[in-house]
């Protein structure tokens, strides 16, 4: 019997060395599955925001672009292409950060727009961009511009028909979602 005691478990909850590395193991390969799905929910969370409030803003400008249009106003091209998105629009973005410049954009907070008075440009700062590809040489953010499309044969200035934010680069988000 003193040869059999010897090869048991010597504690007394009855869980050996062995189990408790494999009970571990399995935690941590949980753990890192989690954590990757939380990961791309967390970008898809922030994609999905990014294009709410984009269309947000859009919807607004084109409701602008119809009272203009209704009211016959006529608007140059030069003067509205240069103005802030958001100041066209009654209710800013709660992401808003404001206007600055390009050297200030590493100020931009993350998930975050603001206008830069220098470019004339609403930039938005992405935060989760592991699968995002951009052009932009500054591939944490994605760059936007006014533009006016105006009546037919009307150049300079005329009757709107569209006010547009533009992507000035190219970016997908990729392999986002689930």
């Amino acid at each position: 019997m003193a040869s059999n005691l010897a090869h048991t478990d010597y504690r007394e909850d009855g869980i050996s060395m062995f189990e408790f590395v494999w009970v571990l193991l399995i935690l941590m390969i949980l753990y890192a599955v989690s954590y990757t799905y939380l990961a791309k929910m967390n970008e898809t969370v922030e994609r999905t925001d990014f294009v709410r409030t984009l269309n947000r803003v859009q919807a607004q400008l084109t409701l602008n672009v119809a009272e203009w249009y209704a009211s016959g106003k006529r608007l140059s091209v030069r003067e509205l292409e240069g103005q802030n998105p958001i100041d066209l629009i009654e209710l800013a973005p709660d992401n808003y950060q404001g206007e600055l410049t390009s050297k200030e954009l590493s100020n931009c907070g993350y998930s975050r727009w603001c206008y830069l008075k220098d470019t004339k440009r609403l930039v938005y700062r992405v935060k989760h961009s592991a699968e995002l590809d951009n052009s932009y040489k500054h591939e944490e953010f994605l760059v936007y511009r006014l533009q006016l499309t105006l009546a037919a044969g009307q150049k300079d200035k005329g009757l709107p028909t569209a006010l547009t934010l533009v992507s000035e680069y190219q970016f997908t988000w990729q392999n986002v979602g689930f």
